[in-house]
């Protein structure tokens, strides 16, 4: 196996800092308008997508690291809230 050297820039391409990441609701809302509200209805409350295809066009396109063309790896995290169960019954 060939090793491949790269610089600085072409390794920063391939990084995604959590602290720079947009949510799902954020990107939603920036691109459609949807409501935050809305989206935490029927996603988990968090999602953030970390990594797709560069041709993607579905909700992780605003993913920072970009795959090869053609790619149908995608790679999110989800960050859900803590509930509190409440008991039902007698």
């Amino acid at each position: 196996m060939r090793t491949k050297s790269l610089t600085p820039e072409q390794m920063e391409a391939r990084v995604a800092r959590f602290n720079k990441l947009q949510t799902y609701q954020r990107q939603n809302f920036e691109t459609h308008n949807i409501p935050p509200g809305a989206v935490e209805k029927v996603a988990a409350r968090r999602v953030y997508p970390v990594m797709a295809p560069a041709d993607y066009q579905g909700r992780s396109a605003g993913a920072p690291v970009k795959g090869p063309l053609g790619d149908r790896v995608q790679y999110c995290l989800p960050r859900c809230v803590r509930t509190r169960l409440v008991p039902i019954g007698p």
